[in-house]
């Protein structure tokens, strides 16, 4: 079974940022919800995306201007939201 890069950095990743003191588990969770970024991003990225993209509902500048804010706007709620939800269970 092959793997693709960004999977192939993450045990890198959290090596690296648990060595410089970061909590294992934020650290775990992190790599792993960042991880689906990339499926709203590009138009090849995930597996309807080409299907899509091929039919012509979008075009390669909506595609990847919608993925950017999508992933903005995921990420504002990850870190702002989610931040103080994982808070109050304890996480970290």
């Amino acid at each position: 079974m092959t793997r693709e890069l960004p999977e192939d950095l993450d045990g890198s990743a959290l090596t690296v940022a648990i060595a410089v003191g970061a909590p294992p588990l934020l650290a775990a969770l992190l790599l792993a919800f960042f991880s689906s970024l990339c499926v709203s991003l590009t138009h090849y990225s995930g597996g309807p995306s080409p299907v899509y993209f091929g039919s012509g509902y979008a075009t390669l500048g909506r595609w990847w201007g919608v993925g950017f804010l999508v992933g903005v706007l995921n990420i504002v709620i990850w870190l702002g939201v989610g931040s103080v939800y994982w808070r109050m269970l304890g996480l970290f």
